[in-house]
């Protein structure tokens, strides 16, 4: 699982940016099969009632360690994310550049 997640809470997050809300023992969060990427993907449960789970394959969790992956284009589906969290088009279709020094 993932370690560096920011522990910035929702409310502080940027529009567009991956949640990394950080969960405390004992809550909520939930898995969606549908969207997930990573199998150990999860989104907290703002996200979840904020985006269109309508139909898909989710399932709750709670006392679980890690950090919402809304927006983590790496770890959950843009199509699963909450508007706020949803990577623009650009940043999922990123990819690295290399640079040759000559």
């Amino acid at each position: 699982r993932r370690i560096w997640c920011s522990g910035v809470s929702d409310s502080q997050s940027p529009s567009n940016r991956p949640c990394e809300y950080v969960f405390k023992p004992g809550e909520i969060y939930w898995k969606c099969r549908t969207f997930l990427v990573d199998g150990l993907a999860s989104i907290c449960d703002a996200c979840l009632r904020n985006s269109n789970h309508d139909g898909t394959d989710f399932s709750r969790h709670s006392g679980g360690e890690g950090c919402c992956d809304c927006g983590d284009a790496e770890f959950w589906k843009a199509e699963g994310c909450c508007d706020k969290h949803r990577p623009l088009t650009s940043e999922i279709k990123a990819k690295p550049v290399s640079y040759v020094r000559r």
